[in-house]
């Protein structure tokens, strides 16, 4: 009767350490169950192609370069490329065909480069840096390849030497935890890919209601009784 009076605490300790919520296995478990609704941690990363491998119908993969996060991924291959190798004064900076002038516009506030514009009618002339793909795996892992320019041994932009382009791929990752960011940096031979044109937007009229409608004609003045009509009157 005594041996069964003592083993009876020694059960019930047991079962609690086993009880469901107390391990460190089910705290685990309930972290990671809960981790995806916390604010401000990544999620799953979509599986982005841009642009599509083949044919679009033949590539399953995204092929929009405006499904996040592959905004973001661009901004930190930018800012890789644009600081490791810089040009001298404003530059322009040429995102995927597709992207909306809003994440443009992000994109570019999170430079924080005052040299750093958007293609536009006036900054045609402007050295630029061209990105030509952007490939985005489940797994945290992705790959921008940005072309950087490079002009001819003492020459500036705008003396009439044209730049080359060379690619540069950046590769990124992330923890559950944490952002994007470059995991490596790999340059391949200058003119090995042909830059694409700039992709630009239609400038918006902020106020349509502002837009002045032009002014009708003035009338003509008669001529002054006596004055000798201009030549070819």
């Amino acid at each position: 009767m005594a041996a069964t009076g003592t083993q009876a605490p020694q059960t019930a300790g047991k079962t609690a350490r086993n009880a469901p919520g107390r391990g460190p296995t089910a705290a685990a478990l309930l972290a990671l169950a809960l981790a995806p609704a916390l604010p401000g941690l990544p999620g799953c990363a979509n599986y982005v192609n841009y642009p599509a491998i083949g044919t679009a119908e033949e590539d399953a993969a995204i092929n929009d370069p405006n499904v996040a996060p592959a905004p973001t991924i661009v901004q930190a291959a930018l800012r890789r490329v644009t600081s490791s190798f810089p040009v001298d004064g404003p530059y322009v900076i040429n995102l995927p065909e597709g992207m909306t002038r809003r994440r443009a516009e992000e994109i570019l506030r999170l430079l924080k480069d005052p040299d750093a514009r958007l293609p536009a009618p006036d900054t045609l002339e402007l050295p630029a840096y061209h990105v030509t793909r952007v490939w985005l795996r489940p797994a945290d892992k992705a790959n921008v390849e940005v072309l950087r320019p490079i002009f001819g041994v003492g020459a500036r932009p705008g003396e009439g030497d044209s730049a080359q382009y060379q690619p540069v791929m950046v590769r990124l990752r992330r923890s559950p935890l944490e952002d994007w960011k470059v995991d490596s940096v790999r340059v391949w031979p200058i003119g090995t890919v042909v830059p694409p044109p700039l992709f630009g937007w239609d400038e918006p009229v902020a106020d349509p209601s502002a837009v002045t409608a032009p002014a009708p004609p003035a009338a003509a003045t008669p001529p002054t009784p006596g004055a000798v009509p201009p030549p070819g009157l």
